[in-house]
């Protein structure tokens, strides 16, 4: 996930690997204003690889089946005047069950 702040309705990305919706991007492009999920490739579920890279005022996110050929999902503006917070997120969307993710760095060999 990219985030302008902390706050609750900040601007953001996030590419995310869902049970129940699969591949895909959500993004929240105006301050406090609706967050839009856009769908990956159809028939993609986990172990994917999600990948956001940030070029000047735009956000790119990418979906790889084995984080080395990476397929371009979307491109997001995102002008920022100040530094952005990048990091990872996970949920269960049930506040009665735990999830479990397992984020590996690609250049750790």
């Amino acid at each position: 996930m990219i985030r302008e702040s902390l706050a609750p309705g900040a601007r953001n990305v996030f590419a995310c690997v869902t049970a129940a919706n699969g591949i895909g991007v959500q993004s929240r492009p105006t301050p406090s204003g609706d967050t839009a999920f856009q769908p990956g490739p159809w028939g993609a579920a986990a172990p994917y690889w999600v990948r956001l890279v940030r070029t000047g005022g735009q956000i790119a996110a990418y979906v790889s089946p084995d984080g080395r050929a990476w397929t371009l999902m979307q491109t997001y503006p995102f002008a920022a005047s100040a530094p952005l917070l990048v990091g990872f997120a996970v949920t269960s969307h049930d506040n009665t069950r735990l999830t479990t993710a397992i984020f590996i760095d690609p250049f750790i060999q």
